[in-house]
């Protein structure tokens, strides 16, 4: 648990450092933000954050025998980028290579495809509740990840 703990401290570095990136004007033109169903605004820096923190707890969990397995309790999803267009997805691919974090399933950060972002997501995401079921009670670990570049306060 205590590096599954460091990865994820390292992804959230890393997942800050990419919204900053989009915060300092590197995506100025193009699709910035959709309104979700709530009308509440996600943006390229929201998707790249959940991508990049949700690739590397992935990667650090796979293949190691008697890897806790983890739930992630997160917001976005694919099928929301997904209705952004392909505008969007590039724009949030473009982020992700530039991050320094590969992919889940990849060598290395040029990997990124729309593919591999939809993959990170979605995977490990669970509302907590789903959590719980899928994993028959309290999952052993779980993170919970909100990234708030688009957060809309009321």
């Amino acid at each position: 648990m205590a590096r599954l703990l460091d990865v994820a401290v390292s992804a959230v570095a890393a997942a800050a450092r990419a919204a900053a990136r989009v915060q300092r004007g590197m995506l100025v033109t193009g699709p910035g933000k959709l309104a979700k169903a709530d009308s509440s605004p996600v943006t390229i820096a929201d998707f790249a954050a959940q991508a990049i923190v949700t690739a590397s707890l992935v990667r650090a969990t796979a293949g190691i025998p008697g890897a806790p397995p983890f739930a992630l309790i997160a917001e976005e999803d694919a099928a929301t980028l997904r209705e952004g267009g392909a505008a969007l997805v590039d724009a949030v691919v473009e982020v992700l290579r530039g991050s320094g974090v590969p992919p889940a399933d990849g060598a290395s950060a040029a990997d990124w495809s729309p593919a591999a972002a939809f993959a990170a997501l979605d995977a490990g995401r669970f509302e907590y509740e789903a959590a719980r079921a899928a994993l028959g009670g309290t999952p052993p670990s779980y993170f919970i990840l909100d990234p708030v570049d688009g957060t809309k306060v009321r």
